[in-house]
């Protein structure tokens, strides 16, 4: 890999290669160690090769293929905050773009595709502190 990657998400995309997106590369207590670094590992070949990077720096995010072939990047947090934010990665492109806004930041959560193509995105964490949890879900539709 160009980077090491801790806390991060590695999907199967359609044509067999892997999408490993963010995570943290530097020890947890480094300044500025969550990262926005995407690379895709060609198993055919068993080499990676940087894509598109992510438009924030996220860790313990939750990555889903669509039934399209795209990937939908969710939550998280950046080591400051946990976010709420989500975007899109379109394979052909090699490219990320933002996308909807979940209702609850998460992280730690799961997220699962539903077989009418939307995505389930339950449970996680809303913050920091003891207490954070959440039981809330939501459904995000592409």
């Amino acid at each position: 890999m160009s980077t090491a990657h801790a806390n991060h998400t590695a999907t199967l995309l359609a044509d067999g290669k892997v999408l490993i997106a963010g995570g943290s590369n530097r020890p947890p207590a480094a300044k500025n160690s969550v990262t926005a670094i995407a690379e895709i590992y060609d198993p055919s070949t068993r080499t990676f090769a940087l894509t598109g990077a992510m438009q924030a720096p996220r860790e313990f995010q939750q990555a889903t293929r669509l039934s399209n072939g795209e990937v939908i990047v969710a939550g998280g947090d950046n080591s400051l905050n946990v976010l709420a934010s989500t975007e899109v990665y379109d394979p052909t492109s090699g490219t990320f773009g933002i996308d909807a806004t979940m209702a609850v930041p998460r992280d730690n959560f799961n997220a699962t595709l539903l077989g009418n193509g939307d995505v389930l995105l339950a449970g996680g964490l809303t913050g920091f502190t003891e207490g954070a949890d959440t039981a809330t879900a939501e459904l995000y539709t592409p």
